[in-house]
């Protein structure tokens, strides 16, 4: 963050599609606060940036939780944009979210995820992760959007 907090996000790995836990540290790392949540349910492999508007990215792929991690439960990856006061939220309901999806794997073997993100310095923010869907192999796919593209400027 820019006033120097730490926030770290824990893969969600349970099978039940639960919230993403976090820690955050206020020393650069020495120690972490304990566990709280952030309203991603089923937030697995996440990864955040801080845009230039000051906004949080999180990307990530979507497990809802069930019998199966692939084919069934590992076809969605999602976008998320919040706050700095939503990561340092004391509770879930002080969190502010929003969700976009960025893609649907429609493989029988579905498995997508890892993704990573960058923003240019025109504001472009440019997505990659790696999917099956209609190829006979996992491929990287690139997705390109802008902030504005999540939360209209007004």
């Amino acid at each position: 963050m820019a006033t120097g907090e730490l926030v770290c996000l824990m893969r969600e790995n349970s099978g039940h599609g639960l919230d993403v836990h976090r820690s955050i540290s206020w020393d650069g790392g020495k120690s972490w606060r304990g566990l709280s949540t952030l309203p991603l349910s089923g937030c697995h492999r996440p990864v955040a940036s801080v845009l230039k508007s000051g906004h949080i990215l999180v990307t990530y792929r979507y497990l809802q939780g069930g019998a199966s991690m692939i084919g069934w439960g590992a076809q969605n990856v999602f976008a998320a944009i919040t706050d700095r006061g939503s990561c340092l939220a004391n509770d879930r309901q002080g969190v502010k979210v929003r969700i976009m999806p960025m893609d649907f794997d429609r493989s029988e073997h579905a498995d997508l995820g890892y993704t990573g993100h960058v923003q240019f310095p025109d504001g472009e923010i440019y997505v990659v992760n790696y999917i099956v869907d209609d190829a006979p192999n996992g491929h990287i796919r690139g997705y390109s959007f802008r902030e504005s593209d999540v939360i209209l400027p007004g």
